[in-house]
């Protein structure tokens, strides 16, 4: 048996474990909260850029009504121009819309060389509708990460949660082991 000046001390660990895990269980409460919030605002994020691509198309499509004829011209061009089988683009995508950018810029300047500036229109909606669709992606690939962020952080808080309570449960099993009735109750448990 301990005396009861240890009893005391090992009571004191017993309680601020005790408040801690309280504390982290608030902690993890608000995380889910705000991950269902998170969540959700990922989706109106996601949602709000596809919505964007056929808007664009569409108001863009007024300026230009042989849009279909316009992609045929320029994709021909652009493809005999720069295409060469096994061609990729990879890494960040900012970087992929600033190259669609400069390919639009190219193109135009092409069509402007031969007097072909009715179909200038025609490449902006497509460049305007890769880049749309670019910075969809960017923000899918975003909540993604974000969400992922998150769910390592949840498990990070349940884990200390965990941890906590097995320290608590290892203070409170020495404190009946050590100081038993003769020191008096043992503290409270708030363990669920």
């Amino acid at each position: 048996m301990a005396d009861a000046q240890v009893c005391k001390v090992i009571a004191k660990k017993i309680n601020a474990f005790q408040g801690g895990v309280q504390d982290l269980e608030k902690v993890r409460q608000e995380l889910n909260v705000n991950v269902d919030a998170a969540n959700a605002w990922g989706v109106t994020a996601v949602m709000a850029n596809l919505v964007i691509l056929p808007l664009n198309i569409v108001v863009n499509a007024l300026e230009a009504p042989k849009a279909k004829t316009i992609a045929q011209r320029a994709a021909a061009w652009a493809y005999s121009k720069y295409g060469k089988s096994g061609t990729r683009t990879s890494g960040d995508p900012k970087e992929a819309s600033d190259l669609v950018g400069q390919f639009r810029d190219v193109i135009n300047a092409e069509l402007k060389k031969e007097k072909l500036v009715e179909y200038i229109p025609g490449v902006n909606i497509i460049v305007g509708a890769i880049q749309d669709s670019i910075a969809a992606w960017q923000t899918v690939d975003m909540v993604n990460s974000g969400s992922a962020e998150l769910k390592k952080l949840q498990q990070s808080v349940q884990s200390n949660i965990a941890k906590m309570k097995k320290s608590l449960q290892d203070l409170q099993d020495i404190y009946d082991r050590e100081c038993g009735a003769s020191s008096g109750p043992a503290p409270s448990m708030f363990l669920s």
